[in-house]
C-alpha cells in the first residue's frame, strides 16, 4: 500500500502543471514570434533596459556568429506600388560585429516573401524559405538575413493595414 502511494504521489509531482498566464502579459506577448518565450521572460522578470526596450518596440536578434541585429518597430512602414499600398513594408536595422557595424534599409514584399537590402547589389530574393540557403550550391551568407526578414514579414505582413504609410513608391 505504501508503494502505490508513493508511485501515486511520484505521478503526480511529474505531469505538468497548467497555469493561466495573465491577461495582461498575453496581450504584451500576443504578438511575439515567440509567445512561450516572451512569457516566461516577463513572467520571470527583466531588467530595466529589456522591459523599456520591449516597450519601445526594440527587435533583437543574435546570429550564430554573434553578430547582433536590432529593429525598431517604428522602423517598419507601408510603401506604394503604383500608387497603392497593401504590398511592401520597408524596415531598417542596425547590425553590430566584431568588424564593425553597419546600418541596413531593406524593402520586402509580404506576396512573394522577398525582400531587398538597399546599398547589397543583390536585388530582390526569396525569403520565405531561408533553409534554402543551407544546401549546398546556395549562398550561405545569406541565410541570417533571410530567418530575419521572414521574421519580420511573419510579425508585419498581417499588420499591413496598420503600418505608417510612407509617400513614396517601391524602387
Amino acid at each position: 500500500m505504501q508503494k502505490l502511494f508513493l508511485t501515486g504521489l511520484l505521478l503526480s509531482l511529474a505531469l505538468p502543471v497548467s497555469a493561466e498566464v495573465d491577461p495582461k502579459v498575453a496581450d504584451f506577448c500576443m504578438k511575439a514570434t515567440d509567445f512561450a518565450g516572451c512569457v516566461e521572460t516577463v513572467t520571470r522578470g527583466v531588467s530595466g533596459k529589456q522591459k523599456k526596450d520591449a516597450e519601445e518596440g526594440l527587435r533583437t536578434w543574435t546570429r550564430d556568429d554573434g553578430t547582433i541585429i536590432r529593429m525598431r518597430v517604428s522602423s517598419v512602414v507601408t510603401l506604394k506600388n503604383k500608387g497603392a499600398y497593401g504590398r511592401y513594408i520597408e524596415y531598417r536595422y542596425g547590425l553590430e560585429s566584431k568588424e564593425g557595424g553597419a546600418n541596413w534599409i531593406v524593402q520586402a514584399d509580404c506576396i512573394d516573401y522577398t525582400a531587398n537590402w538597399d546599398q547589397d547589389n543583390a536585388g530582390w530574393y526569396e525569403v520565405k524559405d531561408p533553409d534554402k540557403f543551407l544546401r549546398p550550391g546556395q549562398e550561405s551568407r545569406k541565410y541570417p538575413s533571410a530567418r530575419e526578414a521572414k521574421a519580420v514579414l511573419d510579425e508585419f505582413c498581417p499588420l499591413i493595414e496598420k503600418l505608417p504609410k510612407v509617400e513614396r513608391d517601391i524602387n
